[in-house]
C-alpha cells in the first residue's frame, strides 16, 4: 500500500481526473489550456467565456478510444462559466461502474469456459463387475461464481473570485471508489451422488458450499483554498489542500462441507461435517495536507518563467477495531467411533502509514514566433514513506476422539492446543526523480497545431522491508486420555525471529508524446492523441470541448 507522488499536484486537487489536458499531455506538461486552470480555483477567472465538458472530452481516464465503437467510458458532465463575474464557478461530475464476469473454472460440453455464474453436470456410468451391464452411477453437479465489480464517483466544484489584481478561489472535490471480487475457488457448490443401479440406492453423498468476497472502498474529500496576486511582471500564487481519507479493506469467506458414507441406511451413522470461516476487516483513516507556491515572471510578452514549490504530508492509522478471525469445526461420526474438534485463530491489527514529499520545478515558455511555441522544464521531486503493521495472533484448537468400543482407553483422548505471537512488518522507502521535459507547439495552419513533447526522467528508488517477531508464546498442547492419564507438550521456540529485505533501483526513461489541436470554429476545440496508426481510427484518442 505505497503511494508515490511525483510531479502531479501533490495536494491531490486533481486526483479524480486526468491532471492535465490533451495539450499539456502532448507537450510533456509544459503548455496548458483552459482545462488545466479549472483545478486551481483562483485561476478559473482566467478562462475566457464558457466551457462544456462531456463524455467526448475524455478527461477522466484520458485513454478512451472512442472510435472503437464502445469503451468503458466514464459518464462525465461539467463546465465553467463567466456569466456570473466577478464570481466564476466550475463544476465536474463523473461516474463509472462495471461488472465483469470471469472464468469460473467450469466448461461446457465443447470445452469452452463458463463465465460469471456457471453450472456443470458430470455423469459417469460404471461396470464394476465387468458383466457387460452398467451397475454403478456417479453424478457430480458443480456451480461456481467469478466476477469483478468496480464503481468510481468523482465530483469537483470550484469557485473563483476576481477583484483587480487579486484572485481568490475555493473548491471541494469528493471521491469514492469501491471494488469487489468473487473468486470461484471460494464461491462454489459441489454435490456428488453415488448410487447402485442394481438396487437403486444411494451409496455415497457429498456436498460442499463456499461463499465469500474481497471488498475495498476508498473515500477522499479534498478541500482546496487558493489565491493569486498579479504585479506588473510577476504573479504570485499559493494553494492549500486538506483531505480526510478513509480506506476500508475487508474479506469474508465461509464454507460448509459434509459427506455421508451410508445415506440409504439411517441405522448406520457414518458421516462427517466441516465448517470454516475466514474474515478480516482492516479500516484506515487519516488525512493529507498539501500546498503549492507558484511564481510566474513575465519579462517580455513572448517569455514566461514559471517556478513551483510543492509539498505534502499524509498519515493513515489502522482503526481500533481492525482484526480478523479464522475458524474451523469438524464433526465426524464413524462406524464405529466419533471425532470432533475446532480451530480458531484471532488476529488484532495495529499500524500506521505515513508519506511526505516535496518537489521544485520550473517551466520556461517561449513564443518564438506567432506560429511556434517552445517550452523547457526542469524538476526534482523526493518522496519518503513508512508503513508499519502489527499482527497479534492468538490460536486455540480442540480435538476429541472416541473409538466407539464403549471402553475408555488410551485410544480415546481430548487434546487442547494454544499458541500466540506478534509480528511487526515495517516498510520504509524513498523516491527521487529528476526530469527535464521539452515541449513544442507549431501551428501548421491557423486552426491546426502540431504538438510534440519529450520527458527524460531519472528515478532513484530505495525500499527496505523488515519483519520482526516482537512477542511469542510457544505452542502448548494438553492431552487427556480415556484411561485418566494426560500429557503436556511444549512446541519449539521460533528459530527465525525476523527478516529484512532492501531493494535499490535506478531507472532512466524518456516519455515521448505527440498530438494535434484543431479548432475549426470558435465554439469547438478538438484534440487528438494516439494516432500513430493513421488508417486505424480505433486507436485514436479524442477530446472535444465546447466553447461559448
Amino acid at each position: 500500500m505505497r503511494l508515490t507522488v511525483l510531479f502531479v499536484v501533490l495536494c491531490g486537487l486533481a486526483a479524480a481526473y486526468v491532471p492535465s489536458s490533451f495539450r499539456s499531455q502532448s507537450t510533456a506538461g509544459l503548455w496548458a489550456d483552459d482545462y488545466d486552470l479549472l483545478f486551481e480555483p483562483a485561476r478559473i477567472p482566467l478562462i475566457r467565456g464558457d466551457r462544456v465538458y462531456t463524455a467526448l472530452s475524455n478527461l477522466v481516464s484520458g485513454n478512451d478510444q472512442q472510435f472503437r465503437g464502445s469503451t468503458n467510458d466514464f459518464f462525465l458532465l461539467g463546465g465553467s462559466t463567466s456569466l456570473t463575474a466577478p464570481i466564476y464557478p466550475g463544476l465536474l461530475f463523473d461516474r463509472f461502474a462495471n461488472h465483469d464476469p470471469l472464468a469460473t473454472g467450469l466448461t461446457n460440453s465443447a470445452g469452452d469456459e463458463l463465465l460469471g455464474e456457471g453450472r456443470a453436470i458430470h455423469t459417469e456410468l460404471l461396470d464394476l463387475d465387468s458383466n457387460g451391464t452398467y451397475d454403478y452411477k456417479r453424478e457430480d453437479v458443480t456451480s461456481a461464481e467469478a466476477w469483478n465489480e468496480n464503481e468510481t464517483t468523482h465530483g469537483y466544484f470550484g469557485v473563483g473570485y476576481k477583484a483587480g489584481s487579486l484572485r481568490l478561489g475555493a473548491a471541494f472535490a469528493p471521491s469514492i471508489s469501491s471494488s469487489q471480487s468473487v473468486d470461484p475457488a471460494r464461491n462454489y457448490t459441489f454435490d456428488r451422488r453415488d448410487s447402485s443401479l442394481v438396487d437403486r440406492m444411494l451409496t455415497y453423498r457429498e456436498n460442499d458450499t463456499f461463499v465469500g468476497f474481497d471488498r475495498s472502498r476508498v473515500t477522499e474529500s479534498n478541500i482546496i483554498v487558493n489565491g493569486w496576486y498579479d504585479f506588473s511582471t510577476v504573479r504570485l500564487g499559493v494553494l492549500g489542500s486538506f483531505a480526510p481519507l478513509v480506506n476500508e479493506e475487508r474479506h469474508d469467506y465461509r464454507g460448509w462441507s459434509s459427506s455421508d458414507r451410508s445415506p440409504a441406511n439411517p441405522s448406520i451413522v457414518d458421516f462427517s461435517r466441516e465448517q470454516m470461516l475466514d474474515t478480516a476487516d482492516i479500516p484506515h483513516a487519516g488525512s493529507r495536507i498539501g500546498g503549492v507556491a507558484s511564481l510566474f515572471y513575465l519579462p517580455k510578452p513572448e517569455i514566461e518563467s514559471r517556478f513551483y514549490l510543492r509539498a505534502y504530508t499524509q498519515s493513515l492509522a489502522v482503526g481500533a477495531d481492525a482484526g480478523g478471525l479464522e475458524a474451523g469445526r469438524i464433526d465426524s461420526f464413524c462406524h464405529p467411533g466419533t471425532a470432533s474438534g475446532y480451530d480458531t485463530t484471532l488476529h488484532k491489527y495495529r499500524g500506521r502509514e505515513m508519506r511526505q514529499g516535496i518537489s521544485v520545478s520550473t517551466r520556461q515558455l517561449f513564443t518564438v514566433t506567432p506560429r511556434l511555441r517552445l517550452g523547457l522544464g526542469l524538476g526534482f521531486a523526493a518522496d519518503a514513506w513508512q508503513d508499519s503493521l502489527e499482527d497479534s495472533t492468538a490460536q486455540r484448537s480442540y480435538y476429541a476422539y472416541d473409538n466407539g468400543d464403549s471402553i475408555s482407553g488410551r485410544e480415546d483422548f481430548q487434546s487442547t492446543t494454544t499458541f500466540a505471537e506478534e509480528w511487526m512488518t515495517r516498510t520504509t522507502g524513498t523516491d527521487r526523480v529528476l526530469t527535464a521535459p521539452v515541449g513544442v507547439e507549431f501551428k501548421v495552419v491557423e486552426p491546426l497545431a502540431l504538438r510534440l513533447g519529450a520527458s527524460p526522467t531519472m528515478t532513484w528508488k530505495d525500499e527496505t522491508t523488515v519483519e520482526e517477531l516482537t512477542a511469542s508464546s510457544p505452542q502448548y498442547t494438553h492431552t487427556i486420555y480415556g484411561d485418566s492419564t494426560f500429557s503436556d507438550r511444549l512446541g519449539d521456540a521460533q528459530q527465525n525471529p525476523g527478516s529484512s529485505e532492501t531493494r535499490k533501483s535506478v531507472t532512466y526513461s524518456t516519455g515521448l508524446t505527440y498530438g494535434i489541436g484543431y479548432s475549426p470554429i470558435d465554439n469547438l476545440q478538438i484534440d487528438l492523441m494516439g494516432f500513430s496508426r493513421l488508417t486505424d481510427l480505433r486507436y485514436w484518442r479524442l477530446s472535444v470541448t465546447l466553447k461559448f
